[in-house]
């Protein structure tokens, strides 16, 4: 297997961050406050403006995604296919008129259900249903539940120096 190095690299913003554990409070920060990160451009037909980042803080996917992980995120707008079964997605709903976001691994099972998958060291985080009318995974609220974005590519530490 040869791997190409890639050709190029972008910056883009870590506008703030979300939650893998329980759904919480959108955490985006004012624009002024950003910080910026480069990343390599895995392909050549994203521009690097449909990109941004987000900090994962919480343990419902801390056997993929560790605190402090950075996530790669692309609007699902700009996803240029259907959400596909095993997709990594950023998902926001609202919630006593506020509105909270989590990250998850998008399911679906046999009979076409879908489903927003923990990956947790924690046996507390479990699988949600999506309802069965559910058009949620092409960006729309239904039932106050909509994937806002596709995880593209993450970032992390693997070891302590």
């Amino acid at each position: 297997l040869t791997v190409e190095p890639p050709t190029a690299f972008a910056r883009i913003p870590v506008v703030g961050s979300v939650e893998a554990g329980y759904w919480s409070t959108v955490m985006s920060l004012p624009e002024h406050e950003w910080s910026w990160i480069a990343v390599p451009m895995l392909d050549d037909r994203i521009s690097p403006t449909q990109l941004f980042a987000l900090t994962v803080r919480g343990q419902s996917m801390d056997l993929i995604y560790p605190e402090g992980t950075l996530l790669v995120c692309m609007p699902i707008h700009h996803v240029p296919r259907p959400l596909e079964d095993r997709d990594h997605v950023i998902v926001r709903h609202q919630h006593n008129g506020e509105w909270e976001t989590t990250v998850k691994e998008y399911r679906v099972d046999e009979d076409g259900s879908k489903w927003l998958v923990p990956h947790s060291s924690k046996p507390s985080y479990q699988a949600i249903k999506l309802p069965d009318n559910d058009n949620c995974d092409n960006g729309t609220d239904n039932d106050g539940i909509a994937v806002i974005a596709l995880v593209y590519a993450d970032f992390r530490r693997r070891a302590a120096i």
